[in-house]
């Protein structure tokens, strides 16, 4: 028959094996839920809540215009510019509308690529997400956000200049 110190020495190597092979064993699993450290994902995610916020505001928006223009009285100006609010609101919907539900799609396919590319970089040893993909996520969405008008995009070039230089003329 053993101990009580030999039993207590057992017992705590036998917790140390496990504590080490547990260790050993949950450092080397892939992430369950990979898409949540991705932070292109989690743009698209936030993105694509405010869109279906704004389609909702807008919806409101027309609906109450609508009740305006039913309690108002024919031919007078509340009744003109409410239904001129209803008219405008209700043209903004179907592109908030499809907005809304294509950053949900666009969210839900990445969210399905960064899982298979999270678990390729797992089976490789790679880092991932790779940084250099974010940067280029935020550099093709300033772009295609930027104003399309040549105005907001094309600096003046007159401040680069002296008066001098400007209207030198050659005799």
């Amino acid at each position: 028959m053993k101990s009580w110190w030999q039993l207590k020495k057992l017992a705590g190597r036998a917790a140390g094996l496990l504590f080490f092979l547990g260790v050993l064993t949950a450092c080397n699993r892939p992430h369950p839920n990979p898409e949540i450290m991705d932070p292109i994902y989690l743009d698209l995610v936030r993105r694509a809540q405010e869109a279906e916020r704004e389609y909702q505001e807008g919806l409101s928006k027309a609906n109450a215009a609508h009740l305006a223009i039913q309690s108002s009285q024919v031919n007078t100006l509340d009744r003109q510019v409410a239904k001129k609010d209803w008219l405008q609101s209700r043209q903004k919907l179907p592109f908030l509308e499809e907005r809304a539900k294509f950053l949900k799609i666009q969210a839900e396919r990445r969210r399905v690529m960064s899982r298979l590319s999270y678990r390729l970089a797992f089976e490789r040893g790679d880092d991932w997400p790779e940084p250099q993909e974010y940067e280029f996520y935020k550099a093709h969405r300033r772009l295609r956000e930027a104003p399309q008008s040549w105005d907001h995009r094309v600096p003046s070039n007159i401040h680069r200049y002296s008066k001098s230089e400007l209207f030198h003329v050659e005799p």
